[in-house]
């Protein structure tokens, strides 16, 4: 039932798509290539419409373009009033993370920029919010430690959540999905911003079904006891995991 919303939703907000499918199709086609196949990607429709690009007769896509909608935005614009930022801002602002993320191997190459469409390359992988709790807790150092590249080397990741992770298929970590803009949006981050990157994504963790997220909370308190500068807590990481308290705010 929940996915047949989905795409009904999808299809609702592809009514205000901004730019036609054949466009789109026509700038990933490069002569004398044969045209990739989209497919509807339905999870996250909040600042945009997102398509999967396959090359013919492949199972796995290639990339991921996402394009703006008229209805998104109008929703967008009365949610956000004085700080929304139009899509061809949202997009600009978002491929450069992405790329200045890639050159560190944190994140996907930018393929294209335009100003109704962006398209990233697809990271082959599973997010992190999907994982078994084990297999999260294994993972939890390495995604750690990944957000510490990231803000070590400039890098501002605005929505850090675990679905926004991607633990891709030869095990490196990597980041998606800058999206929410703000005042912030490029800037090299400070100790207040990297704070809040740890504390964002350990809020997101998934909370286990009967309620005990002990596994996932030994695994973060450990990583910051052994951490050289950890910007939290072991107390305050267990704190945020078990859904105890909100994440840090920064002005977004």
């Amino acid at each position: 039932m929940r996915s047949w919303s989905r795409k009904l939703s999808f299809i609702y907000n592809e009514l205000g798509l901004d730019v036609s499918r054949r466009e789109m199709i026509s700038a990933l086609t490069e002569p004398p290539g044969t045209p990739p196949l989209l497919e509807r990607f339905l999870p996250g429709r909040g600042w945009g419409l997102k398509y999967l690009a396959f090359k013919p007769d492949a199972s796995v896509p290639y990339a991921v373009i996402k394009a703006s909608s008229s209805i998104i935005e109008r929703r967008l614009k009365v949610k956000l009033a004085g700080k929304y930022v139009v899509p061809s801002r949202r997009f600009a602002l978002e491929s450069e993370l992405l790329a200045r993320l890639a050159a560190l191997d944190l994140g996907p190459a930018v393929l294209l920029c335009r100003e109704r469409f962006f398209v990233r390359e697809y990271l082959d992988g599973m997010a992190l919010n999907l994982l078994p709790a084990a297999e999260i807790a294994e993972r939890l150092p390495d995604v750690l430690g990944a957000i510490e590249r990231s803000c070590g080397g400039g890098v501002f990741h605005t929505d850090l959540n675990a679905g926004n992770v991607i633990i891709r298929s030869d095990g490196r970590v990597g980041f998606i999905d800058c999206e929410v803009p703000g005042s912030n949006t490029g800037a090299p981050p400070g100790e207040r911003e990297r704070k809040y990157c740890h504390e964002r994504l350990l809020h997101s963790l998934p909370l286990a079904a009967d309620g005990n997220n002990s596994l996932l909370a030994d695994a973060a308190a450990r990583y910051y006891e052994t951490a050289a500068d950890p910007p939290l807590t072991p107390e305050r990481a267990k704190t945020l995991v078990n859904k105890n308290d909100t994440p840090l705010k920064v002005p977004l």
